[in-house]
């Protein structure tokens, strides 16, 4: 299990046994990287994962400093840090690497609302002594500096947060531009999100919420006659400084906004007791399988 928090060391994960990310927020400063018999689950949601509940693994972990919020999760990657999925390290099993997140919603009075559906997001901006200043590189792109949510907004190196390093500057021409995993140190222009499937191994990436890199990278490379069993969902949205894809593709990859499934429709009348006057308030209320919900119409007659 993996509790919400700073991580400043790589973060590897290859093994066969399944690993839990508690639901929260995390933050990482340097390579969190899946590969071999990877099998994660982030955040509690419509795919459990190897334990029943954060209340649970927070039980479990017998510390003071472990803790949950909301469901699902949502990676910050600041520094050096970036997420690497790849297939350089062998399954031992056959079954390859299965990386989940599960949507991240919390309540709607939680100050953390305003990052509801976000899977994965960089500190924006360039780190100037005890400052961030906006990124900016004329004729390029300008992206404003992160702020940490507080009223007013904080200075995010005030927080421990550092505006991200890795800023590739130019749409690479060659398709995707993978990076070499830890220990190797990374350079400037590699992404934040890097997937890069160079063997047959099976491997199902399924990220439904919204990933916002806007002066990072995002890489998929997929080696050539490599496409079978690998299945990419990147379904909430993706906001990149620049995108590369390899001229082969997985054998399936859905990257875009996905239409929220409808799980039930439910209408509501409600009545007042006494005869005169009569009023009705009819509501359709739809829920969807994310577990969000939506008042369709509310009409109310007198009468």
């Amino acid at each position: 299990m993996y509790f919400p928090g700073r991580y400043t060391d790589n973060v590897v994960i290859t093994g066969q046994t399944p690993v839990y990310f508690v639901s929260g927020v995390y933050y990482f400063e340097k390579a969190l990287r899946f590969s071999g018999d990877a099998k994660v689950v982030v955040g509690a949601g419509a795919t459990d994962g190897c334990i029943d509940s954060d209340a649970i693994a927070v039980a479990d972990a017998g510390y003071a400093d472990a803790t949950s919020n909301g469901v699902g999760g949502t990676f910050v990657f600041g520094a050096q840090g970036r997420m690497i999925i790849d297939t350089a390290t062998a399954s031992g099993t056959g079954r390859g690497v299965n990386i989940t997140f599960n949507r991240r919603l919390v309540d709607p009075t939680d100050p953390d609302v305003i990052m509801n559906n976000i899977a994965i997001m960089s500190v924006n901006g360039v780190v100037a002594g005890a400052v961030t200043n906006d990124y900016d590189l004329p004729g390029v792109m300008k992206v404003p500096h992160s702020m940490v949510n507080a009223t007013p907004p904080v200075e995010p190196l005030n927080e421990h947060y550092a505006a991200s390093t890795l800023v590739p500057t130019t749409v690479p021409l060659t398709g995707a531009f993978p990076c070499a995993p830890p220990p190797a140190a990374p350079a400037a222009t590699c992404p934040i999100l890097d997937i890069n499937l160079t063997t047959a191994m099976p491997v199902t990436v399924n990220i439904p919420g919204y990933i916002s890199v806007p002066q990072g990278g995002v890489s998929l490379n997929t080696a050539l006659l490599m496409a079978a069993n690998k299945r990419i969902t990147l379904g909430g949205g993706v906001l990149t400084g620049t995108i590369g894809v390899s001229a082969t593709l997985p054998g399936y990859l859905q990257i875009g906004l996905l239409n929220s499934v409808v799980q039930k429709t439910f209408k509501v009348v409600s009545q007042t007791t006494n005869s005169t006057p009569r009023v009705t308030a009819t509501a359709l209320i739809q829920v969807n399988q994310t577990g969000g919900f939506a008042i369709n119409s509310w009409v109310t007659s007198f009468g």
